[in-house]
């Protein structure tokens, strides 16, 4: 017997559901899944909807991951910056500027000892 949609090809399986032929063409189009193309149609077209929908929800995760990526910037990354800038601030706050001060308040003695004594020399 003919195939049901290829009239001019032999057919070479019989559908499991409605019992038509189909050739190879047809049987290999549905994936030889024993099922003629018409009776394999709502099967594609039900995988189609499953793939739409998944794709549906994994815009809504990929949404999601991004605002959870920026907030992890802000609550992790974020903080260790603020540490990081925090200790250079209390590095220059305990050390570098009492320093600093020290030198500033020497050359400023020196200038008054200078000015009090009369001498020119610094």
């Amino acid at each position: 017997m003919s195939c049901f949609i290829h009239k001019n090809q032999e057919g070479v399986a019989v559908c499991k559901k409605c019992g038509k032929n189909m050739c190879v063409e047809c049987s290999s189009l549905v994936g030889h899944s024993g099922l003629c193309p018409t009776c394999y149609r709502p099967e594609l077209i039900e995988q189609i909807e499953e793939l739409e929908e998944e794709r549906k929800h994994l815009m809504g995760r990929m949404i999601v991951l991004i605002i959870l990526a920026i907030i992890s910037i802000y609550t992790i990354v974020g903080p260790l910056i603020c540490l990081v800038l925090f200790s250079k601030a209390q590095k220059r706050r305990k050390e570098e500027i009492p320093l600093l001060i020290k030198d500033l308040k020497r050359k400023v003695r020196i200038i008054d000892k200078a000015v009090a004594s009369g001498s020119a020399k610094i």
